[in-house]
């Protein structure tokens, strides 16, 4: 006698009940899991460029200007300069819901590495969510970057 291999429709039925739960469950999660990576990364993104125009000013023993696209909205992207006016790099605008607002519209490293002016400056990088998400960004007159999270509207 021949015995059937397979599962009965009960099973079936069973099995996806089991597996629809559990995603319920897992997607609200991984969703948050994949926008704090999203913010992280694109917070880096500026970090990155900043850590570039300070090393290339103290390499070139010249000034280094990096400058935003959209005044103080950074998100729209950003450009480092040297002093002929010559582009470093470009970065174009940020893709999806993070902003990223800066006190100031652009700022210049020296080539000792410290930013010109007696100011620090400060970024905050945030997405569409309110809470303790973001990211805040603080350029000390030492030309050195803190990192910290921060509260979003």
């Amino acid at each position: 006698m021949k015995t059937n291999q397979g599962f009965t429709l009960v099973e079936l039925m069973l099995t996806l009940a089991v597996a629809a739960i559990l995603m319920t469950v897992a997607v609200p999660s991984f969703r948050e899991t994949i926008m704090d990576n999203r913010l992280s990364t694109q917070s880096n993104e500026l970090v990155t460029a900043l850590n570039y125009a300070r090393s290339e000013a103290v390499k070139r023993h010249e000034t280094i200007t990096v400058t935003s696209k959209n005044g103080t909205n950074w998100e729209a992207g950003w450009t480092i300069t040297d002093p002929g006016g010559t582009n470093l790099r470009d970065h174009d605008a940020l893709a999806g819901t993070t902003t990223i607002g800066g006190s100031a519209s652009s700022l210049q490293y020296q080539q000792t590495g410290f930013l010109t002016g007696s100011n620090s400056i400060t970024f905050s990088t945030c997405d569409s969510r309110t809470g303790e998400t973001g990211r805040a960004l603080t350029i000390l007159v030492s030309g050195q970057l803190s990192r910290a999270t921060m509260t979003c509207p």
